[in-house]
């Protein structure tokens, strides 16, 4: 019975130990010379792909359809992939540190944009780097039609 209890105990420590990662990194936003993202993803690459690659990464993520033109927050599996749509994933990266966009804006308190909050809070730009990275998905029924690579160095505009 011993054995037992111990085998299930390392077991759980194992699991526990998983060195999956949950964090964006400056290069998850990189996209290479051929337009695949650091995670696999090209365009062809289906939603389930898609949501394999990205679902431990994001709580809420930003979704514009083209019927409505209006970005959504939403989950990535609740997102109607076979719909023609936008997906943005973004973090912002702090000292290349990244941290989801919508995480940075709650912890930050902020409620007037991200932007207006750089511009009037420029004291924090002087002690730290900031950039809003974004990767834009486009799908097309159900598959990655697009991938764009964003960015935006808020202490170039200090």
């Amino acid at each position: 019975m011993k054995r037992l209890v111990l085998i299930f105990a390392m077991v759980f420590c194992l699991c526990g130990c998983s060195s999956k990662q949950t964090t964006f990194t400056n290069n998850d936003f990189a996209l290479s010379e051929t337009n695949i993202t650091s995670k696999g993803i090209m365009c062809g690459s289906t939603s389930e792909e898609f949501k394999t690659a990205y679902s431990d990464f994001v709580k809420t993520i930003g979704v514009m359809y083209s019927d409505d033109n209006s970005i959504k927050e939403s989950t990535i599996d609740k997102i109607d992939y076979d719909k023609s749509c936008r997906v943005y994933l973004s973090a912002i990266c702090i000292d290349d540190d990244c941290i989801s966009t919508n995480d940075f804006i709650k912890q930050n308190k902020i409620k007037n944009g991200i932007d207006n909050w750089f511009s009037e809070n420029t004291e924090y730009l002087d002690s730290h780097t900031a950039i809003y990275k974004c990767l834009i998905f486009t799908f097309e029924n159900g598959n990655v039609y697009n991938i764009e690579s964003y960015e935006k160095n808020y202490n170039d505009e200090k």
